[in-house]
């Protein structure tokens, strides 16, 4: 089953499988000629509608959603690290969301987290519009696995270069406070020098994991108006797969006392959430010193014309 630019659950031909109106399947087998009915809301012309979505959606959680009207039955393992916080209805908005489309402010600024290490290894970056109004908007996203330092920046140049001009001031770049001081293994240089080689200078963010994850919270928490203060589009597939569960705490076996283990589980979904809780943890000083934008000013990397300064 796949959706169609309305929401509405559509599902692809295949042998066996007639849609016989929107919203109702038969599944025939060709040997005992049994046939399958499944019965999607969508077949009641009534429920069809964004509306009716935003309507009936109020107050059910992503994965109730999911599992009650969509027909999915996936579980995530472990305890989700923001719990019942998120929800696609509240939080999530594009061409394809209950919410709909709506243009992304262009009165902010341009907000990049980053989470790197000093090892070819998994990173993440995450691309943010802050307000001055209080709300933010995570746009975009960037993920390597097995990559240097260069190979990450190379990716996140490229997205930087979309998305700069939205900005009424220089982007900001907020790091993971261990990359100020780590060598990369692949560059032999300070991973934020391989970032300043790039035009890059990158601010550290909060050390303190438990804080970070608080100030998170509270963007999910808090309502301005018809909006949520905390909004991501829906391109941003691993940030939404990581609120809902993808980062999580691990459950721990009975011979390890039982309960979840009091940090999430390293995966890739942890380098995004990482990455936006460093974004989130320089909240108070986006708009505290910064120069205004300058669309003249290019940001040289290999994806838009090779790697400044390499060396």
């Amino acid at each position: 089953m796949v959706e169609s630019p309305t929401g509405q659950a559509q599902f692809t031909k295949r042998s066996g499988v007639d849609e016989l109106v929107p919203g109702l399947i038969a599944f025939r087998n060709p040997r005992n000629k049994f046939v399958i009915l499944e019965l999607h809301y969508s077949a009641d012309p009534s429920k069809r509608s964004q509306a009716w979505r935003q309507m009936e959606s109020v107050g059910v959680t992503a994965s109730d959603w999911a599992r009650e009207y969509e027909l999915s039955w996936v579980i995530r393992a472990g305890r989700a690290v923001y719990n019942n916080l998120f929800d696609r209805a509240r939080h999530m908005f594009g061409p394809r969301s209950i919410r709909g489309d709506m243009p992304i402010p262009t009165d902010g600024r341009l907000v990049v987290g980053y989470d790197l290490g000093p090892t070819a290894t998994r990173m993440g970056a995450t691309f943010h519009i802050f307000q001055p109004s209080g709300y933010k908007w995570t746009i975009d996203e960037a993920f390597v696995d097995r990559a240097g330092v260069a190979e990450f920046m190379d990716e996140c140049c490229a997205k930087l270069e979309t998305w700069r001009s939205l900005s009424v001031l220089e982007p900001m770049h907020v790091v993971d406070p261990v990359a100020i001081d780590t060598v990369s293994a692949i560059e032999l240089r300070a991973c934020v020098d391989v970032m300043r080689s790039y035009g890059i200078e990158p601010v550290p963010g909060e050390r303190s994991w438990t804080l970070r994850r608080k100030m998170v919270e509270d963007e999910l928490e808090v309502h301005r108006g018809p909006l949520p203060r905390y909004n991501v589009h829906e391109r941003c597939i691993m940030t939404i797969d990581g609120f809902e569960g993808g980062y999580h705490h691990k459950l721990l076996s009975a011979s390890m006392g039982g309960g979840y283990a009091a940090l999430p589980v390293k995966n890739a979904y942890s380098e995004i959430h990482d990455s936006i809780q460093y974004a989130m943890s320089r909240r108070s000083d986006v708009f505290q010193t910064s120069k205004p934008y300058d669309s003249s000013m290019r940001i040289e990397s290999y994806a838009v014309g090779g790697r400044r300064n390499r060396r």
